[in-house]
């Protein structure tokens, strides 16, 4: 009869100490557990350039015409094209892209301008023109 006491003793106190491990791994895989699909690659602020005011400084995060006489776009994310075609029209005098240290990657033309303005800070590699001044 004591035999089998402590035997079934032994069973509950193993069996507890299994329930107790266990509970722990589950609550630590809460803790720990991460979404394999969600990409957090910080705040990228900026608009595309179609929609900047009409004057002023815009922050700008694609490609696009940059068509408004006398503003600053800058730029706030790296841009990586299609390799086809010109991330940057600028066809408005006074006009300032600053890439800020960013760069614009596999595209045709990196920044094709045909009016006077200034370009500065961008790193860009394209498979023709980096930048193409038109006269």
């Amino acid at each position: 009869m004591s035999f089998k006491k402590n035997k079934t003793k032994t069973f509950f106190q193993i069996f507890s100490l299994f329930l107790i491990i266990f509970g722990i791994l589950f609550l630590l895989s809460f803790i720990t557990t991460s979404n394999k699909d969600l990409k957090i690659t910080g705040y990228v602020g900026g608009i595309p350039p179609s929609e900047c005011p009409s004057s002023g400084t815009c922050d700008i995060n694609e490609c696009g015409n940059l068509s408004i006489n006398g503003m600053t776009y800058k730029l706030t994310q790296d841009l990586v094209g299609d390799g086809t075609n010109t991330c940057f029209n600028v066809n408005a005098p006074n006009t300032i892209l600053d890439c800020q240290g960013h760069s614009i990657t596999n595209v045709d033309t990196g920044i094709f301008a045909n009016a006077g303005g200034t370009i500065q800070d961008c790193n860009i590699i394209a498979t023709r023109h980096a930048i193409y001044l038109d006269p």
